[in-house]
């Protein structure tokens, strides 16, 4: 009975913390009598100080390790942004969303910092303080999302630097091309047999009015082995990309559905259809961290301010979660 009684209080508890509904209200007689009445098995709950400092702890615990099981192994974006609370404190988020070969994602609240100050250091170090909690190795950090402050773009760099390794580093453009769709697909391909060739005469000329010439002229040797596409089975894959996609814009009024299009291609295309759809699920702004601190703002709200940080930060785990 002790064990079904429980797994009763902590399923209620639970209840209340996703859907952000304060413990407190457990304390009202016409609620309290309500539960204990005809919630199945009679539970009594305990005091309000108990769930918090017993029952809390332990849902906090199930819950990391429910999400380190989630994200095990697996891809990962990391979304990150700081904002002034009402008390003018420095909250940091950090979201994990796995980027896997399916057609459905992982996105959570992996954990909430109150900084002394907005700098890149102290960003930093809470977001590898995060991703050592969840024991998710530095290979697997794919991208890593934050505004366009100066501090963010500099803790981007260092993030960089600390979680560079021989084995995965990631060279992208400066910027996309921007061009029609059919000839989007050309220059890759054309960029890809010729790109030795297009290093070697940038690197004589002597104009640096563009981002795009800096970045080329800097790129090395392994870097260059990183951009170009050796694989024969890759460039298989993105020939029947090309060749679906454009026959369907041809016949389709409706558009297309690039996703379903990938997923069709995984048994005969693996290679590329895999890495595609993890490109996919990377997320282009911060708008899911934005959410975040809507959750947080909801959560310790001004009648809520003697949470405990610990507590703030599964809270809002459970109730950002459940807004998805």
């Amino acid at each position: 009975m002790k064990g079904d009684k429980d797994v009763s209080v902590i399923s209620l508890t639970k209840a209340f913390v996703e859907a952000n509904i304060p413990l407190e209200n457990l304390s009202e007689p016409s609620l309290k009598n309500f539960v204990e009445t005809f919630v199945p098995g009679g539970v009594q709950l305990p005091c309000i100080k108990t769930l918090r400092d017993a029952y809390v702890p332990r849902i906090k615990e199930a819950a990391e390790e429910q999400w380190k099981e989630s994200t095990a192994g697996q891809d990962v974006a990391v979304l990150c942004d700081e904002t002034a609370d009402k008390q003018g404190q420095c909250i940091f988020v950090v979201l994990f969303k796995t980027l896997q070969a399916t057609d459905q994602q992982t996105l959570l609240v992996a954990g909430v910092q109150v900084l002394e100050n907005s700098n890149a250091n102290e960003c930093l170090q809470a977001i590898l303080e995060i991703l050592s909690k969840y024991e998710i190795d530095h290979t697997r950090v794919t991208a890593i999302v934050l505004d366009s402050a100066r501090y963010t773009t500099k803790c981007v760099n260092s993030v960089q630097v600390v979680l560079s390794s021989e084995e995965k580093r990631l060279v992208l453009f400066p910027s996309p091309i921007l061009t029609r769709w059919n000839s989007s697909f050309e220059s890759v391909e054309y960029v890809n047999e010729y790109l030795e060739d297009l290093v070697a005469y940038l690197k004589l000329l002597n104009v640096e009015s563009t981002v795009a010439l800096q970045h080329f002229k800097r790129l090395s040797k392994e870097e260059l082995a990183i951009i170009h596409i050796s694989e024969k089975g890759f460039l298989e894959g993105y020939s029947a990309f090309k060749q679906i996609v454009t026959g369907k814009i041809k016949h389709s009024e409706n558009g297309i559905d690039v996703l379903q299009i990938l997923l069709s291609l995984k048994l005969n295309h693996t290679t590329f259809a895999c890495n595609a759809l993890k490109a996919v699920w990377i997320p282009i702004s911060n708008v899911d961290s934005e959410r975040a601190f809507s959750a947080h703002s909801d959560v310790f709200s001004d009648k809520r301010r003697s949470l405990k940080l610990e507590n703030v930060e599964l809270m809002v785990s459970l109730y950002f979660k459940d807004k998805i």
